[in-house]
């Protein structure tokens, strides 16, 4: 009968966690860090497809939703506002950086308003 040990420690000496059975954290770095240098290119672009695909998705969100002071539904004029600064996770004007999941999550306690109106609104209470 063959008994198999598990290896518990890396080729580097260094001991392994338990999310890879293979290469400790040091070296599972350093993989990725020559993986990414040999393929820069192919990181970069799936990058930007990834954030071409958030922006692309919040585009069409937007187009479905109006003011909800006036009614307007021009996309281009329509802002998002926290409904309370305190459940602010992030600007929306910074979304791209997280998952979708996020940035919807963030929407929900977001209101849409049409930013012509809401600029004559708040002249209204200066003047």
């Amino acid at each position: 009968m063959i008994r198999r040990f598990k290896r518990t420690h890396c080729k580097c000496g260094d001991p392994l966690d338990c999310s890879d059975p293979t290469y400790c954290k040091k070296c599972r770095r350093a993989i990725a860090k020559k993986d990414y240098q040999a393929n820069k290119e192919r990181y970069k672009e799936r990058a930007t497809k990834a954030r071409q695909k958030k922006l692309d998705k919040f585009h069409e969100f937007k187009s479905t939703q109006q003011c909800d002071i006036c009614g307007e539904n021009h996309s281009a004029c329509l802002d998002f506002h926290h409904r309370d600064e305190s459940e602010k996770k992030f600007e929306i004007a910074n979304m791209l950086r997280y998952s979708w999941a996020k940035i919807e999550e963030e929407l929900k306690v977001s209101v849409m308003y049409y930013a012509p109106t809401v600029i004559e609104k708040k002249h209204a209470l200066v003047a």
